[in-house]
């Protein structure tokens, strides 16, 4: 693969970034379909309502037919879902990235580029939730980057510049599905601290959460001194 270099966001870049935001999230359509068939609740509803239907109609056509139209349903019912947060997000933190990014120099947006292309893109940014911390965030690579250390290297690019200045911990969120981001994460020094479920009734339902990361630079620090 040939070199990448990092920068941050120009204007120009404003499209990429957008479209990079909702793939990333569309990529977890599917998988957060699995989750939820995966659960005992939603196994053993669909289950009844199998045998309910089965036993009024004496059809397991018709039962089946309408287990394939639930399973549907929520497949679009989660894809509309995403939809509308990647819609609010958008709107909130993306729609003047140098105004919610740029403006601060507690706040940055960076992107990768490689063959004269962005590749890759990552936010830092002031905490809502904790103080003296800071945020990574909109953290996606390019399928065709992947498995190259980019990903890694944006994470370390982030914990630089929260260490510049002076921050105590670069804090994130990732949801339950996103097994590989949590993989690099907790290899690159982030730990787990807390997890909580995700907004909605049918999250609550499934166990569907949230999970909350922490990378305590000044611990790091510290050990670097002694």
């Amino acid at each position: 693969m040939a070199n990448y270099f990092f920068r941050k966001f120009e204007e120009s870049d404003h499209h990429t970034v957008k479209e990079f935001y909702a793939w990333g999230l569309l990529e977890y359509v599917n998988r957060r379909v699995k989750y939820f068939l995966a659960s005992s609740v939603i196994q053993l509803f669909l289950v009844c309502t199998f045998a309910v239907l089965f036993v009024t109609t004496h059809s397991i056509v018709f039962s089946t037919i309408v287990i394939l139209l639930l399973l549907a349903a929520e497949w679009i019912k989660c894809s509309l879902g995403f939809r509308w947060y990647i819609k609010q997000t958008i709107k909130k933190d993306l729609f003047s990235i140098r105004k919610t990014f740029l403006q601060s120099k507690d706040s940055c947006f960076y992107v990768v580029i490689c063959n004269n292309q962005l590749v890759a893109m990552c936010s830092i940014s002031p905490s809502k939730e904790e103080s003296c911390s800071l945020e990574l965030d909109h953290v996606y690579v390019k399928k065709g980057y992947r498995r190259f250390g980019i990903a890694r290297a944006l994470c370390l690019k982030a914990l630089d510049f929260a260490c510049s200045r002076e921050y105590r911990a670069v804090v994130l969120n990732t949801m339950c599905i996103q097994y590989e981001a949590q993989k690099l994460y907790e290899s690159i020094g982030f730990q787990k601290y807390g997890e909580s479920p995700a907004p909605g009734i049918m999250n609550r339902i499934i166990n569907f959460s949230l999970f909350q990361y922490r990378y305590d630079i000044c611990v790091d620090k510290e050990k670097s001194v002694a």
